[in-house]
């Protein structure tokens, strides 16, 4: 996505696709950590649920042709905290080597606060999902097809 801004070549599918990357990755990322650190796998799960959630209802909106919204900040705020509670599980273990009692309160308090978070999110694009589906606006239509169509003859006039 940065580097689609940065060369100026930003495109419906690739507004799609980009999360869609980014959440792969962090799905991977974690599915290997839980198998070290095991204490993450509930996590694991309601992200897992959240992100399948959330493809079903993307899914749904492009065959009806309407644009999916973009990441909003309780999303991003339940990535962050994934990202740090693992991060930090991770040092506890491998770094200082905490373990018993004060690392299961510690890690289980991260974790907790960022399945609540994922919760939250979960419930809020839900409910955009369902007003972009109700709704007979103009701003959520989107047709790919004339989207890369129109990028194409943008190209093919800066060529000429």
């Amino acid at each position: 996505g940065l580097i689609a801004r940065k060369l100026n070549q930003v495109t419906e599918l690739g507004k799609m696709l980009d999360p869609l990357a980014d959440k792969l990755t962090q799905g991977v990322v974690a599915l290997c950590l839980a198998i070290k650190f095991p204490v993450i796998c509930p996590v694991l799960l309601v992200f897992i649920a959240k992100e399948l959630l959330m493809l079903c209802c993307a899914v749904v909106l492009l065959k009806k042709q309407k644009r999916p919204c973009a990441a909003q900040w309780y999303g991003k705020v339940a990535t962050v905290m994934f990202y740090v509670s693992v991060a930090l599980i991770v040092v506890m273990d491998g770094f200082f080597h905490v373990s018993g009692l004060a690392f299961d309160v510690a890690s289980n308090v991260l974790l907790i606060l960022t399945a609540i978070m994922m919760i939250y999110s979960a419930v809020k694009y839900f409910q955009i999902f369902l007003k972009i589906l109700r709704s007979n606006d103009q701003k959520y239509e989107l047709s790919l097809h004339d989207e890369i169509r129109a990028k194409t003859v943008r190209e093919k006039r800066k060529g000429s």
